[in-house]
């Protein structure tokens, strides 16, 4: 049995980079969780439009977390990411995504139920790509180490 992944696979194994990436990713995510929750609360949203909007962002943020190619450099011997030409046009649906979603919730919310929802929406989306990118990180990690 192949032994467990601990914070020194990480430190030796991982490039510091892709771990401040997925750190600032999820930090975000945190900060707009806290402003969706606050509006909610001093607003009188609906949890459940939220709560919607949320898990719509956390799929769509799984689905870009491949807007990064993350790869085992065999030289390095690191779990490396860069951005490659599948990338960009992820990026580019992903862009396609955070606008539709303004316009979505725009048309049928009005004034600060539609801000709360873009927020949602944008607070799920960055979290699905952080724990995006760290899973396959870990998966690629876990098949090279």
């Amino acid at each position: 049995m192949a032994e467990a992944l601990n914070r020194g696979h990480l430190d030796k194994h991982v490039d510091p980079a892709l771990r401040r990436r997925i750190r600032i990713y999820v930090g975000i995510a945190v900060v707009l969780f806290l402003v969706v929750l606050y509006r909610m609360f001093e607003e009188g949203q609906d949890f459940w439009y939220t709560l919607a909007a949320v898990v719509v962002g956390v799929f769509a943020g799984f689905l870009f977390s491949r807007m990064f190619n993350i790869h085992w450099d065999v030289e390095g011997k690191k779990v490396m990411s860069r951005l490659d030409s599948i990338g960009g046009v992820v990026l580019a649906c992903y862009i396609a995504f955070e606008l539709g979603g303004h316009f979505f919730f725009e048309q049928y919310f009005s004034g600060p139920s539609a801000l709360t929802l873009i927020l949602a929406l944008a607070a799920g989306a960055v979290l699905g790509r952080g724990l995006g990118m760290a899973r396959t990180m870990l998966q690629v990690l876990r098949a090279n180490v």
